[in-house]
């Protein structure tokens, strides 16, 4: 019976562990994050953005990006449907307990909604969530 309960206790250190949280953001968050889907595994709901210049990306029809500033400002590349693109203003907010990054337009609206898993030098690792 202790054996269960010590492998019960060391099972449930591995998931603390692996669900390692990113209480502050470090500085190299802020900067120019663009979409690098190539990278992306199909089977997982993660998504991968590097630092503008990191890396040659292939010629793509649009590649998202952001750029976020200390000051709570940020800039979205923002697909008209008539596919143009354009940088446009906006503002992000972090939930440091739910580990969830907000972007919200210049008119008040919800536009994207992440999950960031983590942000490592020049990647940054995050999954889409629903506007809700």
């Amino acid at each position: 019976m202790k054996k269960i309960i010590a492998l019960a206790f060391v099972l449930i250190g591995f998931t603390v562990l692996a669900q390692t949280k990113i209480k502050k953001l470090p500085d190299t968050f802020f900067a120019n994050w663009v979409s690098s889907y190539e990278e992306n595994d199909p089977a997982k709901p993660e998504q991968i953005y590097r630092t503008a210049g990191s890396k040659e990306f292939p010629m793509s029809r649009f590649r998202p990006s952001f750029e976020f500033m200390k000051d709570g400002k940020c800039k979205w590349l923002k697909l008209e449907p008539n596919d143009m693109q354009s940088m446009a203003d906006a503002t992000w907010s972090y939930s440091k307990r739910k580990q969830i990054l907000s972007i919200t337009d210049s008119q008040g609206k919800l536009v994207y909604k992440f999950k960031l898993n983590s942000i490592d030098g020049q990647v940054l690792k995050m999954e889409m969530r629903n506007l809700d």
